[in-house]
């Protein structure tokens, strides 16, 4: 373990929802960090949140970690304001909190800003891949040119690159052979007071996500309608312009009888949601290590799956629940998880999982540790 304690910020505006445990939409991003931050909390580690201007009086509780408010991202003009109010404010509350280390998670606009403030700071930058589709081709389907120019740059920029699973690192490598590159699981704060695992009453199949193109909630549509005598409940929220599909799927959804929408569940709220349901379903186009998986497995509930989200084969590896070869088999696949209930075995097999695969604590260690090493040996 290193001798020194080192100075995190992690850059994050959706952060300050979750800790006011509001309705806001917040992704699977900001809920790893959640747990991020009770780790590096443990190692003895400083860790800091920079976000937006207002969010300690918006969270309006004490914390244990620091919040470092830098702009408001309504204020100024568009486009000239990132010159004159954005990008000096940004800059202001990152030299006045002095870190070790800048993290950033996930492909959005605070990726370059995180990059370009360290490189102007000479902080090192490290980025955290949130998705697969942030490492290939598939980024530019959300990206107009201009962000894709300014999220090249960011790459560019980056002094280490921590993913997710094999992919992520593969497709990194290939792009950046001279750079850092690590693989890290993301952790889970299971806090254990906190959970029942229900074992008796499980009734329906869960499908958790926001709505939007890549979580695929169209697939669910012949699904729901083959199985009519099962029950499908849905929480989650759109994010942003929903797209067509989605939309027209959502409309389809909820004239049948076996699907019932729950509405945006707070984060308070999903693991009593997630472990009365029989399995999880995960419908999506493409993922990194859904946050969704490890809320589901805390609660001893499997997850049924396709290829498109088996990260590093661990569900086929561990046996943590069933991934299908394609959409079609899904039904077939749910059925035979139905049929296998009450699954003791493969509910404490989920459980046993997380406990030693996800400890906050550990992960955490190996983060500073790793990203330490590289830093000081360049």
């Amino acid at each position: 373990m290193t001798k020194n304690k080192i100075k995190i910020l992690y850059i994050d505006f959706d952060v300050p929802h979750l800790l006011k445990d509001d309705d806001f939409p917040a992704g699977g991003i900001a809920n790893e960090w959640i747990s991020w931050i009770e780790g590096i909390k443990k190692t003895g580690n400083k860790i800091g949140v920079l976000t937006w201007e207002g969010a300690k009086k918006f969270i309006n509780k004490e914390l244990d970690f620091d919040i470092i408010e830098s702009y408001d991202p309504k204020k100024g003009i568009p486009v000239l304001r990132f010159f004159y109010y954005t990008l000096p404010n940004f800059l202001k509350a990152i030299k006045r909190y002095n870190p070790d280390i800048i993290i950033q998670d996930g492909a959005t606009y605070l990726t370059f800003m995180g990059a370009l403030a360290s490189k102007i700071l000479g902080k090192t930058f490290v980025y955290r891949i949130g998705s697969d589709r942030d490492v290939d081709d598939r980024i530019k389907k959300n990206m107009g040119k201009r962000a894709q120019v300014i999220y090249s740059i960011a790459l560019r920029s980056t002094d280490i690159f921590v993913c997710q699973n094999e992919y992520q690192y593969k497709a990194l490598k290939e792009k950046f052979p001279k750079k850092k590159i690590v693989i890290i699981d993301p952790p889970f704060d299971m806090k254990k007071d906190l959970i029942t695992m229900n074992g008796n009453h499980r009734s329906y199949i869960a499908w958790m996500g926001n709505f939007r193109y890549e979580k695929n909630i169209a697939a669910l549509v012949p699904i729901a309608r083959f199985l009519p005598d099962i029950n499908f409940k849905i929480t989650g929220k759109p994010t942003g312009n929903i797209d067509k599909v989605s939309l027209n799927a959502l409309e389809e959804l909820k004239i049948l009888r076996n699907v019932e929408f729950v509405g945006y569940i707070k984060k308070s709220d999903i693991l009593p949601f997630v472990s009365n349901a029989i399995a999880l379903l995960n419908t999506s186009h493409l993922e990194g290590f859904p946050m969704t998986f490890l809320e589901a497995w805390t609660a001893g509930t499997p997850v049924i799956t396709t290829r498109n989200a088996n990260p590093n084969n661990l569900i086929t590896k561990y046996n943590l629940g069933i991934v299908a070869d394609s959409y079609d088999n899904l039904p077939d696949v749910i059925k035979k998880i139905i049929d296998s209930e009450p699954n003791k075995d493969l509910r404490i097999r989920c459980r046993e999982y997380v406990e030693k695969n996800h400890d906050p604590e550990t992960l955490a260690w190996k983060l500073i540790e790793t990203v330490t090493e590289i830093k000081n040996s360049n």
